[in-house]
């Protein structure tokens, strides 16, 4: 499946009468934060392993929206530990390697609007699988980062 045809389907899913906000909020997430929905492409299209999480984490969104449910509340939130990197990768000083602009750019983007991030956390929180593969494509980065001698501090 391409990725843009993902985001045309929750995009197109009908809300419930009682759809909580959450298809209006999606909504505005892609028509806003195109760095972030270029980000999650890229990965979508790079990451193989990925795109089964993905395509499902859209498929119950749209069925949560569709069908007017309420997202679940968590033990564990992932807000603490997304918050954690996302202000370390917007405060990077970096220029010359794209690929860790783009993740600066998108946690500067996400961060300047705390309405988007709590958002972010909560569909995120909804979907066990979908925070897994976010930590684990943070760890990768992180990585990433310290081979190219650009050091993230651990979330503790």
């Amino acid at each position: 499946m391409e990725f843009s045809s993902l985001v045309e389907k929750i995009k197109n899913t009908k809300p419930h009468p009682e759809d909580h906000g959450y298809h209006k909020s999606v909504v505005k997430i892609i028509e806003k934060q195109t760095e972030l929905i270029k980000l999650l492409q890229k990965i979508y299209e790079e990451q193989s392993f990925v795109r089964g999480t993905i395509e499902s984490f859209i498929n119950d969104l749209s069925t949560t929206i569709r069908k007017g449910k309420k997202l679940k509340e968590p033990n564990h939130s992932i807000k603490r530990y997304l918050e954690h990197y996302m202000l370390q990768y917007s405060s990077l000083v970096i220029e010359d390697d794209k690929d860790v602009l783009m993740v600066k750019n998108v946690s500067l983007n996400i961060m300047k609007n705390y309405h988007d991030f709590l958002f972010i956390v909560k569909l995120l929180d909804d979907n066990f699988v979908m925070t897994g593969v976010i930590k684990l494509l943070i760890g990768t980065l992180n990585t990433e980062l310290l081979h190219k001698k650009i050091v993230i501090k651990n979330f503790l």
